[in-house]
């Protein structure tokens, strides 16, 4: 396994249900118990939000238990910080899964 944080962290708290792999804002993720492949590719090959789209293709699918669900939130809910500390926003995942 590959792994790059913060991303694969999220796997990872799912107790090992998953493996995956990152390069160049592209990461793909096997989820062992459900048969299920994903593969993410971010357009402008900035990976910054690729843990927010993790989690929330997780939700969207009903992956991990409540309590499994609830740590995954806690580890992207933080906002985005200008140089002086501030926070000046945070990254919200808008869209919706559709089966390929």
């Amino acid at each position: 396994r590959v792994f790059n944080r913060p991303s694969m962290d999220v796997v990872e708290r799912l107790s090992c249900q998953g493996q995956g792999y990152i390069t160049e804002a592209v990461q793909a993720i096997g989820i062992r118990s459900r048969g299920l492949g994903i593969a993410i590719k971010i357009a402008d090959g900035n990976a910054r939000a690729m843990p927010w789209i993790v989690v929330e293709i997780f939700r969207q699918l009903g992956i991990g238990d409540s309590h499994q669900r609830q740590q995954l939130q806690e580890l992207v809910a933080r906002p985005i910080r200008n140089v002086r500390g501030d926070a000046v926003g945070c990254y919200r995942p808008v869209f919706t899964l559709s089966v390929a």
